[in-house]
Parts: C-alpha cells; sequence; structure tokens
C-alpha cells in the first residue's frame, strides 16, 4: 500500500513553489498517492501529472476548508506539505486555506521556504526580521503562527551559513538529478515537433505566472507584448543564425505587432506549463529569458548550465515636477531607434499604469527597493542570471553575442554554475530529513 501525501497551495498568489511538488514526491523514497489542493493559476502544472488527485481552490474559504477536511477524513495522510507558507504573513488577506484549520492534525507537516522568508521565535513560526513589509502600518508586524511545522529550506537558493541552526529548519536539496541527463534527447524531440531549421538555437521565453496575472490586473501587459518585439531585434542582429524563440506563459497576438518578416526567428507560443514541457523547454534551451530573478527556473536552468537573461527596463516615464501634469521620459543612453520606438510603444500600451517604472526589475516576492538600476551584466548571487536593460542596445547586444556563441564565456558560465552547485552537497534529500525527523515514517 503507497503512503499518501497531501500539498496544499494556500495562497492565491503563489506559484514558484509548486514546480518543486515532482521533487518532493520523488525524493519521498516510497510510492506515494498525491493530493493536492492548489490555486487557479497553478492547477494545469499540477494536475499535468494524471496520477495525481488535484482540486482547485477559490475566495470561498468555507467551501476549502471543507475539501480539506474530506480528504484528511477519507485518506490515510502520510505528510502534508504547505507551499508558500510566508503569504500567511505577507499576503494574509489572500489566503485560500487558513494554516489555524492544520493546529491539532496529528499528521507530520511539512513547509518549503524557497525564499528564505521564515524563522522561529521560541515555539512560534515568525516572519525573518530583515524581511521589510510595504502592507503594513509602521509598527505593526504580521502575528506568528503557532503550528508544529518542519521547515524545509532549498539549498540552492537558500545558502547555508543564512540558516540559523533549529531542529525544526532543514537544509533541504531540490535539485532534479534527472533533467540534466534527459536534456539532450528533450531538446531532439523538441526541434523534431517544431519542424525546426537545422543548427537553429532555441531561446525560450518564461513569462511569470504570477508577474503576468499581475499585469492583467494593472491593465499593463505592455510589457509583454513590447518585450517580445525587443527579442526578435536582437536576434536579427545575428543574421546568419536561425533561432527558434519559444514563448512560455502567453497565448500568441491578436493583432499584427510586428509587421516586418522574422527572417531568421521563428516564434512558437505556449499558453501553460505542464510538468513534461517545462522539463523539455529547459533542456532544449540555449538561452533562458526571464522576468523573475528568484524562480526555481534560474534554478532548474543552473543545474542543466544554461544561461538565464532576465529583461530589465531602465527607461521610464515620470512626471515633470510635483504638479503632475506633464509626464516626461528619462533614460541614461541613447537607444537605437527601432528600440526607442519599442520603448515609446510600451509606454504607450501601459498608459493606464500606475505603475512606474514599468518592470524595471523584479525581485519575488520581495520587491527591489533600490531606486536606481541595478548593473547590467552577470549577477552573482546563488542564483546566477544576466540582467540585460533591455533598450540600451550597446550594452544587451554584447552579453546575447557572449552567451549564444563565445565558446569561452559560455564554458566560463557552465564552470561557474559547477561552482555554485556543489553547495547543494550540504543539504539532505527530503527522504533523509524525514527519516532523521520521523524515523518511524520510513521503516
Amino acid at each position: 500500500m503507497s503512503d499518501a501525501l497531501l500539498v496544499l497551495q494556500i495562497s492565491d498568489q503563489s506559484f514558484d513553489e509548486a514546480l518543486l511538488i515532482e521533487r518532493l514526491v520523488q525524493q519521498w523514497g516510497r510510492p506515494a498517492q498525491v493530493y493536492a489542493l492548489t490555486n487557479s493559476i497553478s492547477s494545469s502544472l499540477v494536475s499535468s501529472r494524471p496520477e495525481r488527485v488535484v482540486g482547485i481552490l477559490t475566495e470561498n474559504q468555507d467551501e476549502n476548508k471543507q475539501k480539506l477536511l474530506n480528504i484528511i477524513e477519507r485518506e490515510q495522510i502520510s505528510a502534508i506539505i504547505i507551499l508558500d507558507l510566508y503569504n500567511y504573513f505577507i499576503n494574509p488577506l489572500e489566503l485560500n486555506l487558513l494554516p489555524v484549520w492544520l493546529k491539532d492534525l496529528e499528521t507530520p507537516i511539512y513547509a518549503v521556504d524557497y525564499f528564505h522568508l521564515l524563522a522561529f521565535k521560541d515555539d512560534q513560526l515568525v516572519l525573518n526580521p530583515e524581511v521589510k513589509l510595504g502592507s503594513f502600518e509602521e509598527g505593526e508586524s504580521p502575528l506568528p503562527l503557532d503550528l508544529d511545522v518542519q521547515l524545509l529550506k532549498p539549498v540552492l537558493p537558500v545558502l547555508p551559513e543564512q540558516v540559523t541552526a533549529d531542529h525544526r529548519v532543514h537544509l533541504w536539496n531540490p535539485l532534479d538529478s534527472n533533467i540534466r541527463s534527459a536534456a539532450p534527447q528533450m531538446r531532439e524531440q523538441l526541434l523534431e515537433s517544431i519542424e525546426a531549421k537545422p543548427n537553429s538555437k532555441v531561446i525560450t521565453v518564461f513569462f511569470d505566472s504570477i508577474l503576468f496575472s499581475n499585469a492583467l490586473e494593472k491593465n499593463i501587459l505592455g510589457f509583454y507584448f513590447v518585450s517580445i518585439e525587443v527579442l526578435i531585434f536582437y536576434l536579427r542582429q545575428f543574421p546568419s543564425q536561425h533561432f527558434q524563440l519559444l514563448i512560455v506563459g502567453s497565448s500568441p497576438p491578436t493583432g499584427e505587432v510586428n509587421a516586418i518578416p522574422d527572417l531568421n526567428v521563428d516564434i512558437h507560443y505556449f499558453s501553460h506549463i505542464t510538468e513534461d514541457n517545462y522539463r523539455t523547454f529547459l533542456g532544449s534551451s540555449d538561452l533562458i529569458i526571464a522576468n523573475n530573478n528568484w524562480s526555481v527556473l534560474l534554478l532548474d536552468a543552473m543545474t542543466l548550465e544554461v544561461p538565464v537573461c532576465l529583461l530589465g527596463n531602465s527607461v521610464i516615464q515620470e512626471f515633470k515636477d510635483q504638479d503632475e501634469e506633464e509626464k516626461i521620459i528619462t533614460s541614461t543612453f541613447q537607444t537605437d531607434p527601432s528600440l526607442h520606438y519599442l520603448a515609446m510603444l510600451m509606454i504607450k500600451l501601459n498608459k493606464w499604469s500606475f505603475s512606474l517604472p514599468i518592470f524595471q526589475f523584479i525581485t519575488y516576492p520581495i520587491p527591489y527597493l533600490d531606486p536606481d538600476f541595478p548593473e547590467t551584466g552577470l549577477q552573482s548571487h546563488a542564483l546566477p542570471y544576466y540582467l540585460t536593460d533591455m533598450f540600451d542596445d550597446l550594452s544587451t547586444i554584447p552579453i546575447f553575442q557572449n552567451l549564444l556563441f563565445s565558446e569561452s564565456a559560455i564554458e566560463a558560465h557552465q564552470a561557474f554554475c559547477r561552482k555554485l552547485l556543489k553547495v547543494t552537497k550540504s543539504a539532505k534529500s527530503f527522504q533523509a530529513i524525514k527519516a532523521t525527523h520521523e524515523p518511524e515514517a520510513v521503516k
């Protein structure tokens, strides 16, 4: 008889940690039936494994609580895994499931803390004190959580020296060990399925699901439409190379945005991420483009030693003075005429936005607070990526040139990834963690 694992995605505004479900299940160490209660954003990903039993949560907490209780009463649950528990502290009004509903259960409870936002103070779970919150008034803070829970801190991106010793906190190795060995076959299958020209290079664009959803609500989707055109502009700078541009997380535009034929670029749209196509896109890519610098995507790309570029934008529109009657465009560089047109198009498409600048730089889930645009190029934190100022062709073209065509630059990036990945040796698998914490569970 297999074990039963219950995965709970407690917040409506969460996605990244859902990408960790499969590797948690694989590291459980025994066959396990997975039950999952997820939000609508993650549902297509989580339910793409047909053997999982998946329920979609809504804003109706009473119905959600009943779904939870029905599973617990009907099934012999071996462990409960909570995703995105930090939202209890950061976005408490966006919770679909309340952690207090789990308080009196005897079932072991684990929580993934991918963003390293949680800590214990005495016997209660709290938000790390260095985390700055904009949703609370000065002097206020979220209430602690009294719940018997074991924290899984993924290494990477969490670094061992960041974690205070506590028997309830575990350094967890989240790497997908199979993704690298399967990459060549996945690339071959993908190129065949899209009928790619020989010797094509694959560029995959991942639009973060939460950021895309927020952009839709704020009416600032212009970033996404224009960023694709910006990428096409850069790929056209290498006319002798043919590219397959995969857009993941967005549907094709309904109107004609790019009127110039893409002589060396074929574009393919994939509106949803599934467990299988996520791995295929990663394993097939020569370069990945993202707009979130803390995603599980960056972790998996590092495992594959595939470089990631983040699209940043320092061209902003702001009010000229305190009267707020006239807006001006500010930039530290003079861009190519084509890119200048696209920057103006982005601003025009986002004219109803109250968010300025428009997706300048994304640290998720905590906003980047530095008012100045960061230095472009390699960012060498636990998760490496290359920051590009998307409308600055003089700084961006060399980055693409190196990452796509320079053997020495590509080898240097691969070596850098291998160096960072050595840190994961200090962490344990989920099976080893639960064996230490609950030795009777693996007998």
